[in-house]
């Protein structure tokens, strides 16, 4: 500011209070409470370029982060200020690091993009005053490196229109490399940014044919606004096009082949000799590193560069492309086998600290993904890092309710861990929501067994016979606790069954019916089976959690104890609840608040319980989930509530807010289409192959009008949805 002589009178005082008070100066300004005089018509961030001294620009950047960070601790609604002035001071707070030099607060924004993207879709936002647009405005415009390259890949992948324009933009402005370049040309990964944002507004319409146009319009009018920002000749764009085209699932990628018709018919037809260039391909798992695995075990030394080399193949094409599909599959896959051990005999795994490492960095790029949850604390408990582990055991559980397999591993770790109480609760839980499924049942028998002895097994076992009484699994392993304690002709009448109802042409069920066999035979000898007893892991280092808070845009600090109230709290013992929920709160988290909720309901009624969620909702007006908990308490506490009135407002809970207005809510058409999309040939839907959130929707729609797993799976949906990122 070269006059500053002839500044106003009001906006030089503020100068001074800056100059004095800088953290109290900003918050003034930022909560509409400083006079600016001849500038107070216009926004703060609109008005204080003009006159804010270069020199004055690193004073505010210090007390913008600190601004920033305070809010972010608090995690709450100011005193004094409503929602919509809060609203305008984080948008403010977002325009200001567009446009003036704040290299600070930049820095420290995206270090943490995930963790502030998930707080901030928790904050006060209106159509006029919307911080999330601001701070990604922010963040695309300062980048200097491709660290947020994941964090823009996953917004694309979301399908909003407003969030994948802006992420699109983010990938247009990122570097090329890490030392800051910017790109010249086309960039490899916006292009596959762009495929990615197609194929779920694909995925997001269904089947409706008018849903179709319209989001196909949507795709097509983003492609046209980026063939103008990037003027190639029709021929390039579609070299382009048909390059990250090809690397990808034909099958997957069918729907945007289908838009682009309307645009280039030319791409989808086959390529001339010597057209199309792919300038980078995926490393094949079946042919590069499922061949190497083969040989780990007997040829270490010469197969590990090699493996190493392959996955930083997998690694550049991700950073490269964007595209982390065959990178979070192989890390996942490799991870699994560096897990395992050579011999399948010991416990000790071929190499946890690297699977520990590939299990990060897939799940950095799809938080989404369960199994890639499931290596990292595997690995963890691996490295002897029991609390590490366990942590993500509970943070799979509480944000995949719908797999099994989360429920499963957790409870066997806990019992492996001595905590048996706390395992066969979580298998217990599990049984209620998957009533049909043996598998749990057969876990919780071998967790018992191993944890407990064969003894406390025989009654799970029993139980799931009489439930399952066909499962040639549940039939080997009765056999063999019968075996273990030694009651022969109960063994001999329990193997006999099991051979009946076992499959003949299952090579690896017959195989185990032979051992069986052959231990009974032993046991009538006089020979008992040596029994095996359960040897702790040794304790190693605490490993750090913050790559993974990074990746899940949430602290993981306290999840177990958080975990063990709501599993205390749903088998209806209070007294452990509420110690478990006391232990490691973190202040105003919403997490522990919607749990307090809960157990405020059981301890003294849902009228107590809605009057607290009053309180705590006005107090976090921008959460969803506990203004879909305040509406749930009118609803038990015997007064109508207007579930309709959260439609717009938190679109993430729409399938919540469907079978709560009507148990029979109809499944919507995109769901419908994502089931049809996974089938396989008999014509059943792979649900693992299903996407993340059309999992947790189909969960709900499908107990709506359970009485008994209705309330059990709406709960799941709400802690789940309080972790989902994206």
């Amino acid at each position: 500011m070269s006059d500053s002589h002839l500044l106003d009178t009001d906006a030089q005082a503020w100068l001074d209070a800056l100059a004095a008070q800088p953290d109290a100066a900003l918050d003034a300004l930022l909560m509409g409470e400083a006079w600016l005089g001849a500038y107070a018509a216009q926004e703060p961030a609109q008005a204080l370029p003009q006159f804010l001294p270069v020199a004055q620009e690193d004073t505010l950047d210090s007390a913008l982060l600190n601004w920033l960070s305070r809010q972010l601790r608090q995690n709450t609604l100011p005193p004094e200020a409503t929602p919509k002035q809060y609203a305008l001071a984080l948008t403010q707070a977002g325009v200001l690091m567009q446009t003036l030099s704040l290299p600070r607060s930049v820095a420290w924004c995206r270090e943490r993009a995930p963790t502030l993207w998930a707080w901030l879709n928790r904050q006060p936002s209106f159509a006029s005053r919307d911080p999330r647009g601001a701070f990604l405005r922010a963040l695309a415009l300062h980048q200097t490196n491709r660290d947020l390259l994941p964090f823009w890949m996953g917004l694309c992948r979301q399908g909003q229109t407003r969030w994948a324009a802006l992420a699109l933009f983010g990938l247009r402005r990122m570097p090329v490399n890490d030392d800051g370049k910017m790109p010249e040309g086309l960039p490899t990964a916006l292009v596959g940014g762009l495929l990615d944002y197609g194929l779920s507004l694909h995925r997001h319409a269904g089947d409706a044919p008018q849903k179709q146009t319209e989001q196909k319009r949507k795709w097509l009018g983003e492609l046209d606004f980026l063939s103008g920002v990037y003027p190639m000749s029709s021929k390039n764009w579609q070299t382009r096009l048909r390059d990250a085209l090809t690397v990808r699932s034909q099958d997957a990628v069918r729907p945007v082949r289908h838009w682009l018709d309307e645009r280039w018919p030319a791409i989808n037809q086959p390529v001339t000799t010597g057209g199309g260039r792919r300038l980078i391909e995926p490393p094949n798992w079946d042919k590069q590193i499922q061949p190497l695995i083969n040989q780990f075990d007997r040829e270490r030394t010469r197969v590990l560069p090699q493996l190493k080399t392959l996955v930083a193949q997998h690694a550049f094409y991700a950073q490269e492309t964007g595209d982390a599909y065959f990178m979070t599959r192989s890390y996942r896959r490799l991870a699994d086998f560096l897990l395992k051990s050579p011999d399948h005999q010991t416990h000790t795994a071929r190499d946890a600290t690297w699977a520990l490492q590939l299990g990060q960095q897939a799940v950095l790029w799809a938080p989404g993904d369960h199994q890639s949850w499931s290596v990292v604390a595997r690995a963890l408990d691996e490295l002897g890092d029991w609390p590490g582990a366990q942590t993500v055991f509970w943070y799979a559980r509480r944000r995949f309710p719908y797999n099994d397999k989360a429920h499963n591993q957790l409870g066997h770790a806990l019992a492996m861990h001595g905590q048996v109480a706390e395992g066969e609760a979580v298998y217990r839980a599990a049984i209620r929501r998957f009533p049909d499924d043996p598998v749990c049942w057969a876990d919780l028998g071998n967790t018992l067994r191993i944890a407990q002895g064969p003894q406390a097994a025989l009654a799970v076992y029993r139980q799931a016979q009489h439930r399952f009484h066909d499962n040639s699994s549940i039939c080997n392993a009765l056999t063999g606790v019968l075996i273990d304690l030694g009651q022969v002709a109960e063994a001999e009448a329990a193997l006999a069954w099991a051979w009946r109802v076992a499959d003949p042409n299952n090579k690896k069920d017959q195989g185990v019916l032979d051992s069986l066999q052959h231990r009974l035979q032993q046991l009538a000898s006089g020979h008992p089976p040596t029994s095996k007893r359960l040897t702790p892991r040794p304790q190693g280092a605490t490993q750090p959690l913050a790559p993974l808070e990074q990746a899940a845009g949430a602290g993981l600090q306290g999840l177990a104890d958080l975990g063990c109230a709501t599993l205390w709290r749903q088998a209806g013992q209070l007294d452990k609840a509420r110690l478990a929920l006391s232990q490691n709160a973190p202040a105003q988290d919403v997490r522990w608040q919607a749990e307090e909720a809960w157990l405020i309901a059981e301890e003294q009624g849902w009228p107590t319980a809605r009057a607290w969620l009053e309180q705590r909702s006005g107090e976090h007006p921008g959460d969803g989930v506990l203004a879909a908990l305040r509406l749930y308490a009118t609803e038990q506490s015997g007064d109508a509530a207007d579930w309709g009135s959260l439609r717009g407002r938190f679109e993430e809970l729409a399938p919540l807010i469907r079978v709560r207005q009507d148990r029979q809510a109809r499944q919507p058409d995109e769901l419908r289409a994502a089931l049809k999309a996974v089938e396989n040939a008999s014509g059943e839907p792979q649900l693992d192959e299903l996407d993340d959130d059309f999992r947790m929707a189909l969960s709900v729609y499908q107990t709506a009008q359970n009485d008994i797993l209705a309330p059990l799976v709406q709960q799941d949906y709400l802690a789940a949805r309080q972790l989902s990122l994206y």
